[in-house]
């Protein structure tokens, strides 16, 4: 199965959303999430131009930024149209806090007779913090590790 998260909605629920670089690390940390799993995880971020973007991240992770213009407003009409056209594949995942986004994919989920797993962001969010979900070398970002050798260094000469 996969998933297909309302990846702004997971950055809250994991309390990096004010953070300059709230995407990289969201992106960093599925990506340490998956490593290994034949699963691909769709981030659908909010977008911030008339095109949007699409690219592959590692580990199967696919990174969207849905387009702003007249149709997408947010990304969860961009979530919609995927789970509709049923781009993320049978029986995905849908990882989201938002009422309206879980509404709307009932509905369609019930009209396509499509099966999905609705999870809630805040308890996605508290998994990705388990120990079995990520091991201790994963956890650190590049800029942590970084502070920490540097740290180590001084101490050491």
């Amino acid at each position: 199965m996969n998933y297909l998260i309302d990846a702004n909605n997971l950055a809250g629920a994991m309390d990096i959303l004010d953070d300059p670089n709230f995407d990289e690390l969201l992106i960093e940390t599925m990506e340490n999430f998956n490593t290994d799993k034949q699963r691909s995880i769709f981030l659908v971020f909010d977008g911030i131009d008339n095109m949007g973007d699409k690219y592959n991240a590692k580990n199967n992770v696919v990174v969207i930024r849905s387009p702003r213009d007249d149709h997408y407003k947010t990304a969860d009409d961009k979530i919609i149209e995927m789970f509709h056209n049923n781009e993320c594949g049978n029986e995905p995942i849908i990882v989201t806090d938002d009422i309206e986004l879980k509404n709307s994919i009932k509905k369609i989920s019930e009209s396509m007779s499509i099966k999905v797993t609705l999870i809630q962001a805040t308890d996605f969010a508290a998994r990705l913090k388990e120990p079995n979900y990520q091991n201790s070398d994963k956890i650190l970002s590049q800029k942590s590790k970084q502070k920490i050798n540097d740290e180590l260094l001084d101490l050491w000469t």
